[in-house]
């Protein structure tokens, strides 16, 4: 069966989500003259429709679909108001595409479900899903195209596997089913869970993700992964156990921020041989987290900089990349296995415990600076 969330780039209106409704639902509003930084709903800044003052607020359409007594959110979307809220109870077995912007896709409760023969497609800028669960897809469960403005409050997206799901090399979009994919698209991930589908969250062609209190868990087919000038911020999210703990390549980057990355799996990269990996140009910054994952490649001049970080398995950081990892005074952190700095590679370590030790090869550079003992063991590096 076949399990589609796509978004196609639309109009470019402003839709704003607002907490004025019945019960505590929330509903996009449009103000193009009173913009202000956009919120969650508790509070906490993100990236997607802004939230306009309250003195402003005008309360949106709502349409209530009851799927268990065989109504259908397509009905509802054929009643064009900008913008829209529909409220969904029950499980919806059916095809859907919004072609609208400004409109929010909200459950009513936990059981609240879109799923097969068909599903959800949306087709527009400045859209909302909210407290839905997106599950038996066999493609990519949430597909984005060129859209803006997306955000995903309290999703849950799981249970999404295609019959082979079967990775390509260089750049191009793996052939499985994600809990999320971002093709040239900006999208908030808020509080949601994307667990146990063939990969958690894939960003390619300049997309951008910011993800906070989430949790991406099992997802044994593939990573954490961002392509093509990407970049995913990953803020107070849990990654456990999914194919590979992560792959950026071709200035891409990850933040990881009070957050971990922990797997043991290893699925078998295109042309790469560490689990995780930044690779052309791409880039890691973390603070405050965990990386537990059998081995990392840092290649063709990318950057790894851990702060503050604890790094569990060894690191490989090979032409002309670099890693620079710090420890605070009073903070946590430190490297737990070996450092290899290959073809004019450059490691630099400050105040950052470590286990193992450092290895130079082929004019590979390692520096340290107030290390505390016992120091590792540096061999062949200048």
């Amino acid at each position: 069966m076949r399990f589609v969330v796509s978004v196609i780039a639309a109009a470019a209106l402003l839709a704003a989500p607002t907490p004025s409704l019945a019960g505590g639902i929330e509903a996009p509003v449009f103000d193009q003259d009173r913009i202000v930084a956009g919120v969650t709903h508790d509070g906490r800044a993100f990236h997607g429709p802004p939230i306009v003052p309250a003195e402003d607020i005008e309360i949106a359409a709502t349409h209530r679909v009851e799927c268990e007594k065989g109504q259908r959110i397509g009905q509802a979307l054929m009643k064009v108001t900008v913008p829209m809220t529909v409220l969904i109870s029950g499980i919806c077995p059916e095809s859907v595409t919004v072609r609208t912007p400004g409109v929010t896709l909200q459950g009513v409760d936990a059981a609240a479900a879109i799923r097969p023969p068909a599903g959800l497609a949306l087709a527009a800028n400045h859209l909302v899903v909210r407290n839905l669960t997106l599950t038996g897809a066999t493609t990519h469960a949430f597909y984005a195209i060129g859209t803006k403005a997306i955000v995903l409050d309290r999703v849950t997206v799981v249970g999404n596997h295609a019959p082979a799901p079967q990775p390509v090399p260089e750049h191009e979009i793996p052939a499985m089913a994600s809990a999320v994919l971002l093709d040239q698209s900006e999208a908030d991930i808020l509080d949601s869970v994307l667990n146990d589908n063939d990969a958690p969250l894939l960003a390619y062609h300049q997309s951008q993700a910011v993800v906070r209190g989430s949790r991406m868990n099992d997802n044994p087919a593939w990573g954490l992964n961002a392509e093509m000038g990407s970049r995913v911020e990953l803020y107070s999210t849990e990654l456990l156990d999914n194919g590979f703990g992560f792959l950026a390549g071709f200035h891409s980057s990850f933040d990881l921020i009070d957050s971990s990355i922990v797997t043991t799996r290893s699925v078998p990269l295109p042309g790469l041989s560490e689990n995780s990996v930044l690779w052309d140009h791409a880039s890691m910054r973390s603070r405050n987290a965990t990386i537990d994952v059998p081995s990392i490649g840092i290649e063709f001049a990318s950057s790894f900089m851990p702060v503050n970080t604890f790094v569990k398995g060894d690191v490989f950081v090979y032409h002309m990349s670099e890693m620079l990892g710090v420890v605070l005074a009073g903070a946590g952190g430190g490297i737990m296995g070996n450092v290899y700095a290959i073809n004019f590679a450059d490691v630099q370590l400050a105040w950052m415990p470590m286990n193992g030790v450092i290895v130079c090869v082929n004019r590979g550079r390692a520096a340290l600076s107030g290390v505390p003992a016992p120091q590792p063991p540096m061999i062949g590096c200048e």
